[in-house]
């Protein structure tokens, strides 16, 4: 019997499962890390950098003399900002809870009362251009229009 398992041809079976296997385990190492690192990144997006936001964009309307709406009329609990990673022809899908949540386009238009996207000059090459086709300077100079008009009285 351990003439044939030491024969080249089985040599070769045994090597090519043993790659197989190993590349399978790193495979799943990844993966499983990935996730990890997706609900790092998801937790300290929630819990550290939302809330400053807000209050910067609270901060900026004040310096801008811009009145800020009341707030909504519905609240959920003092207000729910959730984060969304993707979206589908059925509508965005949020981190919200703890967890990834299927949002529809309808439910989006009826509770979604504000958006805020994050854009970075490191996403582009050379040109200004980010892979979707974002034109950064453009942005930015429709960005300066908006906040060089008058505030509504």
């Amino acid at each position: 019997m351990l003439d044939k398992i030491l024969e080249p041809s089985s040599l070769a079976v045994i090597a090519a499962t043993t790659v197989q296997f190993a590349l399978f385990l790193r495979w799943l190492y990844r993966r499983v890390r990935n996730d990890e690192l997706m609900h790092a990144f998801v937790a300290d997006m929630a819990t550290s950098h939302l809330p400053h936001i807000y209050d910067l964009l609270a901060r900026l309307c004040d310096q801008q003399g811009v009145t800020r709406p009341p707030a909504p009329p519905i609240c959920w609990i003092d207000g729910h900002s959730v984060w969304v990673p993707a979206y589908n022809t059925t509508g965005p899908v949020c981190v919200t809870w703890g967890a990834l949540k299927q949002i529809t386009w309808a439910g989006w238009a009826r509770y979604c009362d504000e958006a805020h996207a994050i854009v970075s000059p490191a996403w582009m090459d050379k040109e200004g251009r980010a892979a979707s086709g974002l034109d950064y300077a453009a942005l930015r100079i429709d960005t300066q229009k908006i906040l060089d008009m008058p505030s509504p009285s």
